[in-house]
């Protein structure tokens, strides 16, 4: 059965050169993290495909603090998210994280490394047809 689905979107911002994935904050500047920790700015928390905006506080370049009361009674400790960091121009942090700690009105985060999953070549195709 062929299903018929456009992705150019999700390419475009997936491929998007203003979206710098990165595994430690420390690239962040002390400005812009300064910006977050006082509440002037929120990051976009994506979870199961929803994003969600929310403060958040940092502990060190690879542990922060979400502030949130409703999410943090879904999440499992260990689950994956996706918090993207604005930095108010072209460009965004993106950071994989996982669920370190859960508190009754935050939760503990750990950023992952991006390459710590296993990579699989794709197999080969003799040909495409669109």
């Amino acid at each position: 059965m062929k299903k018929e689905f456009n992705v150019s979107s999700q390419i475009k911002e997936s491929l998007s050169r203003s979206n710098v994935q990165v595994h430690s904050l420390a690239s962040m500047d002390d400005a812009l993290k300064y910006q977050y920790t006082t509440g002037k700015k929120k990051a976009m928390v994506i979870y199961r495909s929803k994003v969600y905006e929310r403060h958040v506080s940092f502990a060190s370049n690879d542990l922060f603090v979400i502030i949130d009361d409703q999410l943090n009674q879904h999440l499992k400790m260990g689950e994956s998210l996706v918090v993207v960091f604005g930095t108010g121009g072209t460009s965004r942090f993106v950071v994989q994280v996982s669920v370190a700690k859960k508190f009754a009105d935050r939760f503990g985060v750990k950023i992952k490394d991006p390459r710590h999953d296993a990579r699989y070549p794709a197999q080969r195709v003799k040909e495409l047809k669109y």
